[in-house]
């Protein structure tokens, strides 16, 4: 018999005209939250176990309505706090503030709050004054985060981007891999998870990571839209005569770019890029060529420099033109985009599927082309293998971290340092972590602190000292006197005064709120690890774990032959990429792909021999450069990054500047790896 307490799919009808202003739910929305809304004595399907009702995964496309899917049952839900984890901080604040407007009790626990507004935020959360808390998924780590919620009662945990879960999804995140466990220790029954795209495997391994029935509770809408005409050209490949610059390799693939501009009706465009050197190049040669509006955006601009970019996008309705890394467009609410151009191939057609999602959420036709050249795969393949380190980094590490370590004791370290110590991306270091955590059971990851802090002092004139014998005291004076600063130690205080990294933190900010000290710089990320079992073969655990980002290399790979597959598939387009993501295949022809508007001509003819020659043949005249350049000779995957221009921590400090740092990327990296492992001796 149903909870009389509990909200019915009447509340939620009432409520989506009373505080949405709907009168009727978009296609899927309706679903999910009848799957949310079930109760173990009413599941949502008669193959669901009571234990796992209330939960639920929607597949929406972009623009198709996921945010209500959690913001209506947060408000019905009246027995607790709905916890929304989302990896978009911009989206997050953007909903927040359109809840707010509305007289929704939502906040989002970000980096950007003060110390007194992070407090005032707890306490509401204490005083069940919230109904909607939006958190990134590094907050897991946070030990003051993890005792609130840990004595809340959750009605609801949601995942946003939930294909970030899988390992086998295009844009997999170690710290999406930790919600499932707190899922559990939180004892949610509720759980939602969002995305836009995912193919059968991606869904499965969702639904197993967050305990969601499969396919049962899978609500998946159409990945494409109609109303998006999917084009793709053809770019013949550059001549390979030697080093060419950048205006050398793409002048072919700006000038077809170009014509389609001046061609067509005007209107907002994305045009998308694999490097963020191209994105400056196309912006620069685009106003060149008389598109002043064109901007470019990527991660190696400063964070305001690419708010301005994103706020002109938005406000120039008509003529926006932006090249962009993969970045641009998460969580933008723009729902004009007219065109999105591949001016390289994308990295995986789930990847490709979001960005095209972009254009046209007006259901207005829009534009989506795709000017595919085999130049492109050695980059891309490229990022795929350089990604990877070598077996003896991981051992290293290893080393480094558990070598002398018993169980029960803490570790520090600082991820920035590791990274550039041993020449690991972060991204991968923070696989390795992961999975050390939660496939090892070796450590457990806690709060990560600053162990630097720089307090600026008041003038002279109106200085004072804390209290004898108080807290803030003792840390004033464990502190390194400035003219105008007061530093401090994280550990060392810590240390003396017997107290945790977090209170000499707050302490600061305590004498901040108190007249004390002005503010504070925080200098120095450091994070601190549990050891929870002394590993006792660290060299196995090194091979288990590289074997494991090996695995993830050859999913990488795969997912770029998926999108040459696709681009040069002899047959409906549309049908492809809904065969791929497990979505309905339509019979007969679209209409609005290349192939159906080409009279079933195959659109592109890259066939595996073609594929197999890119860039394998070694310029020796160009690998002579390399080999005179003052880079190690000792350490051929770094020599093998260099020539292929794909960066890494220490390329990145020390040697990306050089004259001849990617000069071969024109060549595939294994044919690199193998000249750069003949040099120094390795077999």
């Amino acid at each position: 018999m149903r909870d009389q307490s509990a909200p019915t799919i009447t509340d939620a009808d009432r409520l989506l005209k009373e505080r949405f202003g709907h009168d009727e739910f978009r296609p899927g929305q309706r679903r999910v939250i009848e799957h949310i809304l079930a109760t173990a004595a009413t599941p949502s399907s008669p193959d669901i176990s009571h234990h796992r009702a209330g939960r639920a995964l929607a597949i929406f496309p972009t623009g198709a309505g996921k945010s209500l899917c959690y913001q209506l049952p947060g408000l019905l839900f009246q027995d607790g706090l709905t916890l929304i984890v989302s990896p978009l901080m911009a989206l997050m604040k953007d909903q927040t503030d359109s809840m707010v407007q509305k007289g929704l009790s939502a906040a989002c626990l970000d980096s950007s709050l003060t110390a007194s507004e992070t407090r005032d935020l707890f306490q509401r959360v204490r005083d069940d004054d919230l109904r909607i808390l939006f958190v990134s998924p590094e907050r897991f780590k946070n030990s003051r985060f993890l005792r609130l919620i840990q004595n809340t009662r959750i009605a609801l945990f949601a995942v946003d981007e939930a294909h970030c879960i899988s390992e086998w999804g295009h844009s997999f995140r170690p710290d999406y891999l930790r919600l499932s466990r707190w899922a559990d220790r939180l004892n949610c029954q509720r759980r939602l998870a969002l995305t836009a795209t995912a193919t059968p495997r991606v869904a499965e391994d969702i639904c197993a990571a967050l305990n969601i029935p499969f396919p049962s509770a899978q609500v998946r809408l159409a990945s494409v839209r109609r109303n998006l005409t999917l084009r793709v050209s053809s770019i013949p490949p550059a001549p390979h005569d030697g080093y060419q610059s950048l205006t050398d390799k793409l002048q072919t693939r700006m000038d077809v770019l170009v014509e389609r501009l001046r061609s067509r009706d005007p209107g907002p465009t994305i045009i998308y890029v694999t490097l963020q050197a191209t994105a400056t190049f196309v912006a620069s040669e685009l106003r060149r060529h008389g598109f002043i509006q064109a901007a470019s955006y990527h991660a190696g601009m400063r964070q305001d420099d690419r708010k301005q970019v994103q706020d002109d996008f938005m406000a120039n309705k008509k003529d926006a033109i932006v090249a962009a890394t993969i970045a641009f467009g998460m969580g933008m609410d723009h729902s004009g985009i007219r065109y999105v151009y591949h001016f390289n191939m994308p990295k995986s057609l789930e990847g490709y599927i979001q960005e095209i999602g972009r254009a046209g959420r007006d259901s207005q036709q829009s534009i989506c082309e795709t000017l595919a050249c085999v130049d492109d795969l050695p980059a891309l393949e490229g990022f795929a293998y350089a990604e990877t380190p070598a077996l003896s980094s991981v051992c290293d590490l290893m080393n480094h971290l558990l070598g002398d370590v018993k169980e029960g004791q803490y570790i520090e370290y600082s991820t920035y340092d590791l990274c550039y110590q041993f020449d690991i991306r972060e991204t991968t270091l923070g696989q390795i972590l992961a999975q050390l955590d939660l496939a090892e059971n070796v450590l457990e990851e806690s709060t990560p602190f600053f162990a630097e802090l720089s307090c600026r002092l008041p003038p002279a004139s109106a200085r004072r000292i804390p209290p004898l014998g108080s807290e803030a005291r003792k840390v004033w004076d464990f502190g390194k006197m400035g003219r105008l600063n007061l530093g401090i130690d994280v550990l060392k205080v810590a240390k003396e005064l017997d107290i945790q990294y977090g209170r000499v933190s707050r302490l600061c900010d305590d004498m901040v709120n108190e007249g004390y000290l002005e503010n504070i710089n925080s200098r120095k990320l450091m994070h601190r690890a549990l050891i929870t079992s002394q590993p006792t073969d660290l060299g196995a655990v090194s091979r288990r774990l590289h074997a494991k980002l090996l695995c993830t290399q050859k999913q990488q790979l795969k997912r770029i032959s998926q999108v040459v597959d696709y681009l040069s598939a002899n047959e409906c387009q549309s049908a492809y990429l809904q065969h791929h993501l497990g979505d309905e295949v339509e019979s007969g022809r679209c209409g609005h792909c290349e192939f159906c508007l080409n009279d079933g001509n195959q659109p592109v003819k890259i066939s595996e021999a073609v594929r197999e020659r890119v860039g394998k043949t070694l310029d020796e005249r160009r690998w002579a450069l390399i080999q005179q350049a003052a880079i190690p000779k000792d350490n051929a995957l770094l020599m093998a990054r260099f020539a292929a221009g794909v960066s890494s921590p220490v390329i990145s400090r020390k040697y990306r500047k050089m004259g001849n740092f990617g000069s071969m990327s024109d060549h595939a990296f294994t044919t690199l790896l193998t000249a750069a492992k003949k040099e120094c001796g390795e077999t």
